[in-house]
């Protein structure tokens, strides 16, 4: 007969095995790997100079990512993309937000005056009115991510 140690060590080492092959099943998927977008935006052939831009998933075009992608606009009206830390985006197509008065990339000198926002229409920012759909490729043509709000 055995001792009831060996069946406590057995019983163990089965409860091990089954939490590893759980835990297993239970991670999350990689992320989606990344590809480079940058590119610039303007309104009315003028360069806007601050704000935000944001790359929402497009379901309706295939893209089922629950991922976003973020950039911020720089002084010279371009952007470049980056997803949960990742530079850049996942392949797919997005539906576009601008923000102009979105929160800046560094914080203006105290005492600054705040940053004047051309007059764009309020609906650039928002994603699902925007009207602006974009694919994310891995070669995009020059200037395929460049926006020009009208």
């Amino acid at each position: 007969m055995l001792s009831p140690s060996v069946y406590l060590r057995a019983g163990s080492f089965v409860a091990l095995v089954i939490a590893i092959v759980g835990m297993a099943g239970c991670s999350p998927p990689p992320p989606a790997p990344c590809f480079p977008v940058s590119g610039k935006v303007s309104f009315q052939k003028t360069v806007l100079t601050t704000g935000n831009i944001v790359f929402n998933p497009d379901a309706s075009k295939g893209n089922n990512s629950k991922e976003s992608a973020f950039g911020f606009i720089g002084p010279d009206g371009s952007y470049s993309l980056a997803t949960n830390g990742r530079d850049g985006a996942p392949l797919g197509w997005y539906k576009v937000s601008v923000d102009p008065l979105g929160m800046p990339k560094e914080s203006p000198p105290v005492g600054a005056p705040p940053p004047k926002a051309p007059p764009i229409n309020a609906k650039y920012k928002k994603a699902d009115t925007s009207g602006i759909s974009i694919e994310v490729t891995e070669n995009p043509k020059p200037g395929a991510y460049d926006i020009e709000l009208k």
